[in-house]
């Protein structure tokens, strides 16, 4: 409402209208597709990296017998 008002400055706050505008043309030149596809990858590999580590982790402080000496003296 603000950028058809025109409240706000089209460069820093296009209306919607010129947002779908600007990524059906990426889209149908081919860049947003594989650029959402990159960034997907990046994504599962960061959230595949972050899962391994932290169940690795809870398992070892699961097992862990000082771990369960300590807790057992709070």
């Amino acid at each position: 409402m603000l950028a058809h008002a025109g409240a706000a400055d089209p460069r820093f706050l296009p209306s919607l209208e010129e947002v779908v505008a600007r990524g059906m043309a990426e889209f149908s030149r081919g860049g947003l597709g594989s650029n959402l596809l990159a960034s997907l990858v990046r994504d599962l590999i960061g959230f595949v990296c972050g899962s391994v580590a932290g169940i690795a982790l809870g398992l070892a402080i699961g097992f862990s017998l000082l771990i369960e000496r300590l807790r057992g003296s709070w």
